[in-house]
């Protein structure tokens, strides 16, 4: 579901802007979109969300671009899903 900027999330620049910078003054340090995307592409990978699904979101053509840059997996969700082996 996209609005007419073609954003599944609904959020003007501006709002976003003002977010980050009100973000940054309470924890104080600056914090880049990158870092967020990469965790936002992390958890929905450890939440088991369709690849298709953080494709769209992440605006991305395919999954590798996704995975390349943003989706890693965290120590803590490696050694669970080892268990699941067991």
């Amino acid at each position: 579901i996209k609005n007419a900027n073609n954003k599944v999330f609904k959020i003007s620049d501006r709002q976003l802007k003002n977010s980050f910078n009100e973000l940054e003054t309470l924890c104080g340090f600056r914090i880049q979109l990158k870092d967020l995307r990469t965790t936002f592409a992390t958890r929905c990978t450890e939440s088991n969300i369709s690849d298709n699904l953080i494709i769209k979101w992440m605006g991305h053509s395919s999954f590798n671009t996704t995975k390349k840059y943003y989706s890693k997996t965290t120590e803590k969700f490696e050694k669970d899903q080892s268990k699941l082996l067991k």
